[in-house]
């Protein structure tokens, strides 16, 4: 049955009305692994899914389970799905289902390869909402991405850095390390300034050694007046200024 339903879906001048059509004259009872093997089937096809996903739901004979909704949500975790895929994670949340690891990694990862840095948070977002957390590498993983960007959206550290703290955990020095070296990595180690900011924004808290290193890092990006300026900032904030005048 599953070969009878891929061959429907595949039928590329066919409109949405004969598709649906076609699954009804079927006749087939439906079930979790059948939908699965269907949607795993047809995944080159993203825009025939829904079209899948439509007759799936108006058959109220078979209760939709989180596991064909997270195979549904592999489906359409691309750029020309995303509403599709947005629609599919707030009924995972209504249904009170979870969004499975895999899948979670999966769409994280296309995400991250394809620079849709924005739908990477967005889902960062939505799993912390939910009793599987993602790794706290996914934090530091995130924060690289967008740095890295030609022009870096720093409302998205912010957001980053702000559902992390609010989630139990703390940002501690090393990781703005870990960002610094990101954007030496690129040529942009003069904008650390900025990025702190949007960091700070989101509650990370920098100390001493951090705010030595900023001021390292915009004199080696040529912006010494920025610098003079950011030095008298944090002595002007009664933060204690210990030098170190490392590697950055």
């Amino acid at each position: 049955m599953c070969n009878q339903i891929c061959k429907i879906l595949r039928e590329e001048d066919e409109s949405s009305e004969i598709i649906q059509k076609k699954l009804e004259d079927l006749r087939v009872s439906l079930s979790s692994g059948l939908v699965v093997a269907v949607l795993e089937r047809i995944s080159s096809y993203p825009k025939k899914a829904p079209m899948f996903f439509q007759w799936v739901e108006e058959d109220r004979s078979f209760i939709i389970d989180g596991r064909v909704y997270n195979a549904m949500a592999r489906v359409l975790g691309r750029e020309d799905c995303i509403e599709e895929l947005r629609d599919v994670l707030h009924k995972i949340r209504n249904g009170r289902h979870q969004l499975e690891p895999e899948t979670y990694i999966k769409l994280l990862e296309r995400f991250l390869n394809g620079k849709m840095i924005a739908e990477a948070v967005n889902l960062r977002e939505f799993v912390l909402d939910c009793s599987e957390k993602p790794s706290p590498q996914d934090f530091v993983l995130l924060l690289r991405k967008i740095v890295v960007n030609k022009d870096p959206e720093l409302n998205l550290i912010t957001r980053v850095v702000r559902t992390f703290i609010n989630a139990g955990n703390s940002v501690k020095g090393s990781v703005f390390g870990t960002v610094l070296k990101s954007l030496s990595s690129v040529g942009k180690l003069g904008e650390c300034d900025k990025i702190l900011k949007a960091m700070e924004e989101g509650g990370f808290v920098a100390d001493s050694f951090v705010h030595d290193r900023v001021v390292v890092g915009v004199v080696n990006g040529g912006r010494l007046d920025d610098a003079l300026e950011y030095l008298d900032i944090v002595e002007r904030s009664g933060i204690v200024w210990i030098p170190r005048h490392g590697h950055l």
